[in-house]
């Protein structure tokens, strides 16, 4: 038997060439089965064999030319004209003059089926033609995706190449993708086969880089080369050694797939040592490719056509080089770009990334969209899927792997912010935690991920974070962007952050950020632009008055203008130099850029041109895929794609594992978009959603956002609905309030155009959950609205469960509206329902809530015996979230009493429910409320302690009003300690805070403690005008707020002017004051206010000379006193003791006092 390989003469029956070592089959012409070399006839279909050359899988072809014809399923795959796309062959046959006879440096790839002949006897021929047939259509698919091209079919298995007859400088990495894409194109085919047959279905590859010598390219593409070296004949081996569904590469390839400095590869690979190679003296360095790695730069893909040139911003590339030079030495910077779309804040950054080459540093993206304000986390997502490689293609638990192997490599303490960094990309978290948490704590936990992640990860390598196009930003990433911002100053990280003209900058400024503002081009500029562009050193004057006029110095306006006098060929080249082909006056220059990029759009031919029409409904970024799916052009999407591509009016962002595009400019993608129909949107909009739908199924809460957005665009209503409520019930869980709010909004309005076909029950459903958002946002009148129209839909459906929780939510909303009647109105009528129905977990929040107005209004034995009962029946049903709060409550009032044993009992029991069930607003309320009690006890370095802890709580929540009560608390503690200069700072501090958040109570209580800390460092007049103040704004009545807490506020109030007005000698105003102080402390039992009130008259009386009167004053304050053991009031009322029997003359019991 002759080998076709070498054409050595065989023994009759060997397998394999005693030559070339390549295994010797026949292949049926018939059918396509492998027979053993012994057959003289096929065992399928009993073809006469004699005449069919014996096929053998080659180790590589040595001769001259290995254009040979194979035997194939089908004449589709006969000659490479016959299966490569136009747009490739244009390319080949255009640049074939050029190779003919040139030494290239390529990769080549083999690949075949593994067991074919097992697989071809169990299936049969026309079976094995089916597969074979699908096999090859799937390779030459992502084979032509990468720009490869395959050179010969080889019975089960094809060999192709990179980097010619095609020229590429990346040809190895295009081979590797190829190779990793046809493994992850298989995996489908691969499980029908299993499922549908019983078959295994497995193909190796081999791969090898080196150098051929181009003889020819014939009419039918075929390249016909001589291999330099072990250049094929290593692949092949490659192939040999690989086991099934391995994919194999030499150290040849392995080098080309490392960056310039051989630090990082593009692909995880895995060494398997030497291996020895037939034919091959020396044994071979052996990888085995595992996975890619990374994402093109917008640097690599833009850089295949040369990037747009960069004029006129060289200050602010230094000056982006110099900030990245302080974030390095770990002296973090924050720094904003602004300037007009079109104006070069891309390519700006561009060119400050392409300087970055020679250094170690991660560089991360993630984009704002136009539609993306109501899309929480859309850039912190981006970024953290940019940062795991998680790709559109992966299932959940290919993004847990990535995920967990990802923040592995950044050590043991980053494992706590696992879980959460899960949650944030839609896949479980692992941890039920996660789930158990309220919303709010939760918001503060990923925040608290993220951070960590970020500034672990900067230790490792210095950190570049860009967010592009801030105008587009949800509220949610803000905040995200603003939480980290504060925590960069000793941290390796650069945070870029680019918008336009009109966003509300809310980041103030810090002595770590920076404002860059990019102007529009000076004239020079402007036409060295122009002649880059053009790639001239000469404009003709009539040119360049003509850019200067219309594009007004705006970088990208005048690329896209030049670039529009090119496609009509009003510009063309003559003799060396651009001439103009028609009079200026004849010329048509539109006078915006939107314009301008609209009348190159309406030049493509009509495939292109809907092809980017619709990637721009898709969105700025889009996947091949995707467009593929609702895009009907039969096979051209590439080919379309690429001359998009060429047009530069999108560009390649990623290659594998899907091949993703996006627009140059978000100006183009606005036009593109806004060129459409209205009504041809709305169509397409239904099919990117049902595309959605079909291609990401298993990771589909991803994109509820997104599903909503599409199909309410469409106008498919009833889609629209199901996703907007989705959508709104997972931000809400985010705890992400203004976007669930706005698609809460969106749903309802979607339930006005449906009207009778949405069902009571979802409108109820869609009226709670936006009572709860507004509850959360302290918007609580509309949140009684939202809870009014649930109650309303509760009684249509005579859902009487659902409308006790609407009374207790609208008497909840009322209560903190401050409108406390209504609030009781509303609570008692929950009441009665749910003790009616037995629904006890409303009656135990109605009763906290009944007990919570009277608290707050000064009746405090009501308030007992409400909390009391919230607290006994919370216990019975097991809701420990009001069993927490009653307990607050109680050791609030049992506090107000001056009773602080049993205040810290309550408050303990209170604080463990908070901490074992992850409650952060009964833990930070308990905190706060457990330092007023050790004060009282006299306990203040715990006090102090409990304070701080408090402080740092309510800035992770985000609580602006519970950190407002820790400032001035305190103060009030520092002035307890008569450390009035921090006492000053932190009451400053508070009323600050207090005055932005606007709540009475807050804000009187910081100007009382201001004006405690002024008498006490002896400034009369400003304790006065502080005091007085207060007591002028409190009279005010009908105002949001005024009555909350007034009973216990005015009580410090009275007593802090009577000691006014004691020392400034007017002792009228004094006792005045001292008698209104005890009016309101003695009904509601506040006996430290009681002891105040009394030694205040008592100190009046005595300077009045009643000394009988005085004497019975103070003894009530000092048995009030020994009573609670407070000790202020203790040495206070014992001074003022003194002072009294100092006055009898009573000498001994003056020293005792």
């Amino acid at each position: 038997m002759q080998c076709p390989n070498c054409s050595h003469e065989n023994p009759e029956g060997a397998k394999f060439c005693g030559e070339c070592g390549a295994k010797l089959r026949r292949l049926c012409p018939s059918c396509g089965t492998e027979n053993p070399p012994i057959n003289k006839f096929c065992y399928q279909c009993g073809q006469n064999l004699a005449s069919a050359p014996d096929r053998p899988t080659p180790p590589a072809p040595q001769g001259p030319s290995v254009s040979q014809p194979l035997s194939v399923p089908e004449s589709r795959f006969a000659t490479p004209r016959s299966y490569t796309p136009k747009h490739l062959a244009e390319k080949i046959l255009t640049s074939r003059s050029a190779l003919e006879g040139e030494r290239k440096q390529v990769t080549v790839l083999f690949c075949d089926i593994t067991s074919s002949t097992a697989l071809a006897e169990r299936l049969g021929p026309e079976a094995m033609h089916t597969v074979l047939n699908k096999f090859f259509e799937l390779a030459l698919t992502e084979i032509h995706r990468y720009e490869g091209t395959i050179n010969q079919f080889l019975g089960d298995g094809f060999m192709a190449l990179f980097g010619a007859p095609i020229a590429h400088e990346d040809h190895a990495q295009r081979a590797i993708h190829a190779a990793l894409s046809l493994q992850h194109a298989l995996r489908g085919y691969q499980e029908e086969l299993q499922r549908t047959n019983g078959i295994e279905f497995r193909v190796r590859m081999g791969l090898n880089t080196g150098l051929v010598v181009v003889a020819g390219i014939g009419d039918n593409l075929r390249m016909d080369y001589t291999a330099v070296g072990d250049t094929t004949n290593l692949a092949a081996r490659m192939q040999q050694l690989a086991e099934p569904g391995q994919i194999l590469i030499t150290e040849d390839t392995h080098k080309k797939v490392r960056d310039a400095k051989h630090r990082v590869s593009n692909f995880v690979t895995r060494s398997l040592g030497e291996k020895a190679v037939k034919g091959k003296a020396q044994p071979i360095k052996t990888y085995e490719v595992i996975r890619a790695q990374g994402l093109r730069t917008r640097i690599d893909v833009r850089a295949e056509r040369g990037l747009t040139p960069f004029v006129g911003r060289e200050k602010e590339l230094a000056l982006l080089q110099d900030r990245f030079a302080e974030a390095k030495a770990g002296r973090g910077q924050v720094v904003f770009l602004m300037g007009e779309a079109g104006i070069g804040k891309s390519r700006l950054l561009l060119e400050f990334q392409n300087h970055l080459e020679d250094e170690t540093f991660t560089w991360l993206t993630g984009r704002c969209i136009s539609y993306g304000k109501q899309i929480a986390y859309l850039p912190i997502i981006h970024l953290l899927k940019q940062n795991f490689q998680v790709e559109e293609g992966d299932d959940e638990a290919v993004v847990i792997a990535k995920i967990e192997e990802g923040t592995a490599a950044l050590g043991e303490e980053l494992r706590p912010a696992i879980p959460y960094i899960k949650y944030l990309c839609s896949v479980h978290p692992g941890d039920e935690a996660v789930f158990n948490l309220d919303a709010q704590q939760r918001k503060v936990k990923l925040f608290e991920a993220l951070r960590a992640m970020i500034l672990k990860g900067s230790q490792t390598r210095s950190l570049i974070l860009l967010i592009e196009d801030l105008h587009w930003i949800d509220k949610t990433s803000e905040e995200v962007l603003l939480y980290l911002a504060d925590s960069l100053a000793t941290a390796r990280v650069l945070l870029l952050l680019t918008y336009r003209p009109g966003y509300p900058n809310p980041f103030g400024e810090r002595t770590y950020t920076t404002r860059l503002v990019l102007h529009t081009l000076s004239v020079p500029e402007s036409l060295r632009m122009a002649e880059k562009v053009l790639a001239t050193t000469e404009l003709f004057p009539e040119l360049q008055d003509l850019i200067l006029k219309k594009a007004e110095g705006n970088p990208f306006f005048v690329e896209e203008m030049i670039k529009s006098f090119l496609e009509i060929g009003v510009l063309k080249k003559q003799e060396g130099r651009y001439v103009l082909t028609k009079k200026v006056s004849e010329i048509y220059v539109p006078d915006t850029i939107q314009d301008v990029i609209m009348a190159r759009i309406d030049r493509l031919e009509e495939s292109p041109k809907k092809a980017l029409q619709l990637a721009s409904v898709i969105g700025r970024e889009f996947t091949a895929r995707m467009l593929g799916r609702i895009l009907d052009v039969r096979g051209q999407l590439e080919g379309l794609l690429q001359e998009l591509k060429s047009l530069e009016l999108i560009y390649e962002q990623s290659l594998f594992p899907e091949l993703a595009y996006m627009f140059k400019h978000a100006l183009t993608h606005d036009v593109a978009y806004n060129s459409l129909l209205v009504q041809r949107r709305k169509e397409l909009h239904r099919l990117v959603a049902m595309a959605i739908e079909e291609l990401y199924a298993e990771r589909l809460q991803e994109y509820f956002e997104m599903l909503a957005y599409h199909y309410e665009q469409g106008e498919v209503w009833e889609k629209a609905l199901e996703y907007l409520q989705k959508a709104a019930q997972k931000l809400q869980q985010a705890y992400a309030n203004q976007e669930a709010l706005d698609h809460y909004d969106r749903a309802l309005e979607v339930c006005q155009r449906l009207e009778e076909a949405v069902e009571p029950s979802t409108l109820m459903n869609l009226y709670a959950g936006k009572g709860a958002v507004h509850i959360f946002r302290s918007e609580f009148p509309a949140a009684i609205e939202a809870y009014q129209h649930m109650l309303e839909m509760a009684r249509r459906l005579g859902d009487r469960n659902k409308e006790a929780e609407a009374l207790y939510q609208i008497g909840f909303g009322f209560f903190w509206a401050h409108e406390f009647e209504k609030a009781l109105e509303y609570s008692e009528q929950a009441r009665a329902l749910a003790s009616e129905i037995g629904y006890q977990n409303i009656l135990a929040a109605s009763l906290f809530v009944i007990g919570f107005v009277h608290a707050v209004t000064g009746g405090l034995d009501q308030a007992t015996l409400c909390s009391e009962d919230a607290l006994k029946v919370s216990r019975e049903v097991g809701d420990k979230g009001l069993e927490g709060f009653s307990l607050v409550l109680l050791g609030q009032l049992h506090n107000w009493r001056g009773e602080y044993e049993q205040a810290i009992q309550s408050m303990e029991q209170g604080f463990n429910i908070g901490y074992t069930h992850n409650l952060a607003l009964i833990l930070i309320w308990i905190t706060w409320e457990r330092s007023l009690v050790r004060c009282g006890r006299g306990e203040y370095e715990q006090a102090l302690a409990s304070l701080q802890e408090a402080l740092s709580l309510s800035e992770r929540l985000g609580d602006k009003v519970f950190k407002c009560r820790v400032l001035n608390t305190l103060g009030w503690v520092y002035g307890e300690l008569y450390n009035l200069e921090q006492a000053v700072r932190y009451n400053k501090e508070g009323a600050e805070a207090s005055y932005k958040i606007g709540d009475p109570e807050i804000v009187r209580n910081a100007e009382i403690n201001l004006g405690d800390c002024y008498l006490l460092l002896g400034n009369l007049e400003q304790a006065q005008r502080c005091l007085e103040k207060v007591h002028h704004d409190s009279q005010q009545r009908g105002k949001w707020g005024e009555e909350w807490m007034k009973w216990r506020y005015l009580q410090h109030l009275y007593h802090s002017l009577g000691e006014l007005w004691l020392k400034k000698r007017d002792l009228e105003k004094a006792l005045g004051f001292a008698e209104e102080c005890l009016k309101l402390a003695e009904p509601t039992l506040a006996r430290k206010n009681m002891i105040k009130g009394q030694r205040l008259k008592g100190q009046v009386l005595l300077e009045q000379g009643s000394i009988q009167e005085a004497e019975e004053a103070l003894n009530r304050a000092i048995t009030l006193a020994r009573e609670i053991g407070n000790p202020p009031q203790l040495w206070q009322t014992y001074q003022a003791l003194g002072k009294l029997y100092e006055r009898k003359g009573v000498v001994a019991q003056a020293k005792w006092a």
